[in-house]
């Protein structure tokens, strides 16, 4: 893998990893494709969101309760 690397120009680990990737994403081997890493990261995204908001509403409600 070194030698083909090294005709990539590459680091063997990057091509190392690129295959990994390569055959998640063709079920050769286990691991998270692209598609459902994506899916992963846009579902945290949304979550992260979400517990902002709820914080938040929190945050307002004691503020509101400490005026009361």
């Amino acid at each position: 893998m070194e030698s083909l690397a090294d005709l990539l120009g590459i680091h063997w680990r990057a091509l190392r990893e690129w295959v990994g990737q390569d055959e998640a994403d063709g079920d050769v081997r286990a691991g998270t494709t692209i598609e459902a890493g994506e899916r992963i990261a846009a579902l945290e995204r949304g979550l992260e969101l979400l517990w902002a908001n709820e914080e938040g509403k929190i945050n307002q409600w004691a503020v509101q309760r400490s005026w009361s």
